[in-house]
């Protein structure tokens, strides 16, 4: 579960914004409103975690704002972050670190980017940062709170040489062997989970379990709309779970008329020369090719159309539903880049209400309101804005601050009044995040206006 997320000097963020998780008392219903009050209930994870008593933790968030504002690099953020974390065991010492700032500035263009992570996982809470350049990890912190209070488990920094130094603790030791092997650019945390036989493992594995299955980053919208993308692989037995499998063909059988099931289907790729095909085996024999087909049923008949001839939005509902049954089925946060890309309205609602009224597994069913599963996504339409389908500390905006750099707040900032129309106040601009669009917009400068 995460609680919160921080970035500074990423691309289009400058100055460090906070993506807070945590739920405000406050909600717009009225008091006597049973209906509100309950909708909001679902709305909300009420794990009572040490040292935040008293906290709940909000099931989704929605990222609005205009375009180039930096909605999508809050998400691209995200990403990069654990990217670093899952990958930098691996690199090379000569390796660059994928080292983006921002770059309107001299000094920020040649200052670290610095991430902050508080999450939940495996029964414990955990604070994680680091900051680096190109070159080498400048900080690194892991702190955990099993019983409330913090514990530093190690801190590592930079020497003028550019080498590690690590500070261990008494929960984790880090003997002389461990710190000489880790090279500048690769991260404590990535080192140690990529060795489970290192003493320490046991103490970062919930840590580096939350990046590896705890967060779901999807930040490339065109990834979505490929021939066979993850979605088939789990519908194919390859990866996934029973659950699923069962929840692809579920949002497919309810997101279109017509659509009785999703398959994947296997054809032969005639023999070529190897030389003629990367994608061909070495001795020219055949390939099989797998994609994904979904089968119609209507009045005249039944019939299979490929994936690739859907809509947009049927590509976009397949390709995310394995994804979303992953973030419910382990508890984990999902991370979606323009969700409703191409995608109805009432199926953008009902994925964000997936994740209100978990879908619960057979004999293992647990009450709702302990479920932690997680949704973050950016959207431009405002219908989620109304319906209460979204709370006002659910709504987050992005705008351009003076020196063009991204800023990231919340609209509770601003205490729309109760019964306040949110979507409308906010396509007049009042709550910023919109572009001001100047009103000859379009129009075609006549010869003697244009500038030399």
């Amino acid at each position: 579960m995460l609680i919160l997320f921080s970035v500074k000097n990423y691309r289009s963020i400058r100055d460090e914004q906070v993506l807070n998780l945590v739920a405000s008392p406050y909600y717009s219903g009225k008091k006597s409103d049973d209906s509100a009050r309950a909708n909001r209930q679902l709305q909300l994870i009420q794990k009572r975690l040490p040292g935040l008593s008293g906290k709940d933790f909000l099931r989704s968030v929605a990222i609005y704002g205009a375009n180039g504002s930096g909605k999508s690099n809050v998400i691209h953020a995200m990403k990069a972050m654990q990217r670093i974390v899952r990958d930098s065991s691996s690199y090379a010492p000569t390796d660059e670190l994928p080292y983006d700032p921002f770059v309107l500035d001299q000094s920020s263009s040649k200052n670290p980017t610095e991430y902050f992570i508080a999450f939940y996982w495996g029964g414990v809470r955990y604070e994680y940062e680091f900051s680096h350049d190109d070159q080498r990890i400048v900080e690194e912190r892991l702190c955990s709170f099993p019983k409330g209070l913090r514990r530093t488990l190690y801190e590592r920094s930079a020497s003028p040489s550019g080498s590690p130094k690590v500070q261990d603790s008494s929960y984790l030791p880090i003997n002389d062997v461990v710190a000489s092997m880790l090279n500048p650019n690769t991260l404590l945390l990535s080192f140690l989970y990529g060795h489970p036989g290192l003493q320490g493992f046991d103490v970062i594995k919930g840590a580096g379990d939350f990046f590896r299955d705890g967060l779901i980053v999807l930040d490339r919208v065109r990834d979505r709309w490929l021939d066979f993308p993850v979605s088939g692989e789990v519908l194919d037995g390859q990866t996934g779970s029973d659950f699923q499998r069962d929840l692809v063909q579920k949002m497919m059988r309810d997101s279109d008329v017509g659509i009785s099931s999703a398959k994947v289907v296997r054809r032969k790729v005639p023999k070529r020369p190897a030389a003629a095909s990367e994608d061909a085996e070495e001795n020219g024999e055949p390939i099989i090719q797998k994609s994904v087909v979904l089968e119609h049923k209507g009045n005249m008949g039944e019939g299979n159309i490929n994936l690739m001839n859907e809509s947009l939005g049927t590509m976009q509902v397949f390709s995310l539903s394995s994804f979303i049954g992953e973030a419910l089925e382990n508890d984990a946060t999902l991370v979606v880049d323009e969700l409703d890309a191409s995608m109805h309205p009432i199926l953008a609602k009902r994925v964000v209400q997936m994740f209100e009224r978990p879908e619960l597994k057979g004999d293992e069913k647990e009450k709702e309101n302990e479920r932690s599963a997680q949704l973050i996504f950016t959207a431009h339409q405002t219908y989620l804005m109304s319906g209460n389908t979204l709370e006002r500390d659910q709504i987050w905006l992005t705008d351009k601050g003076p020196d063009g750099g991204t800023v990231l707040y919340p609209l509770s900032d601003y205490s729309p009044r109760k019964g306040e129309p949110i979507a409308q106040g906010y396509l007049l601009g009042r709550y910023a995040g919109v572009p001001v669009l100047p009103e000859d917009f379009g129009v075609l400068l006549s010869k003697g206006d244009h500038h030399e």
